[in-house]
């Protein structure tokens, strides 16, 4: 049997929302190192979306400390999930949700005669949009991406002092 409940918070994102549970904090938790640049995984250099979403938004993730040395492949996931989202949307977009499915012509010499309207049927596209939307709505929840999920962060204040106070703590 899995684990039950929801998965836990890592504890540097617990700190940052002032740990509301009070619970403990993982003294042993790991600490991955917060690197000035994180090469771009292979997946992504095949796919031009989903490499130009790591572009636009990974230096913003490395400067919140959101993204670290082990979180590259989670967020690739995030950023195939959003490129196979647009990819399918672009589809929908041009082609419409839906199309027609007919009986096959009573007269296959007559061209007005395209047969008897049957049903209309979903393009696949439609629901694959759907899913890879929802996907990456989690990984963005996940990394931090949404409104919603920053205003759950809390980073620690950085104090920046004035001249004055250091001449005055420290001497001139």
């Amino acid at each position: 049997m899995g684990a039950r409940g929801p998965a836990p918070k890592p504890s540097n994102l617990r700190v940052m929302q002032g740990n509301p549970s009070r619970r403990p904090l993982n003294r042993r938790e790991p600490q991955p190192s917060k690197p000035k640049a994180l090469p771009v995984p292979a997946i992504l250099r095949a796919d031009k979306r989903a490499y130009q979403i790591w572009k636009e938004v990974s230096p913003e993730l490395r400067h919140c400390g959101l993204l670290t040395a082990l979180d590259p492949y989670v967020f690739a996931l995030f950023c195939k999930a959003w490129a196979t989202f647009w990819e399918a949307q672009d589809f929908v977009d041009k082609h419409g949700q839906m199309f027609v499915m007919r009986d096959p012509p009573v007269d296959r010499n007559d061209p007005e005669d395209k047969g008897r309207i049957k049903y209309l049927q979903q393009y696949p596209q439609v629901a694959i949009a759907a899913k890879y939307l929802q996907i990456a709505g989690t990984y963005a929840d996940r990394l931090g991406l949404s409104p919603a999920a920053r205003s759950r962060i809390q980073l620690p204040m950085v104090e920046q002092s004035s001249d004055k106070d250091e001449a005055r703590i420290f001497g001139s």
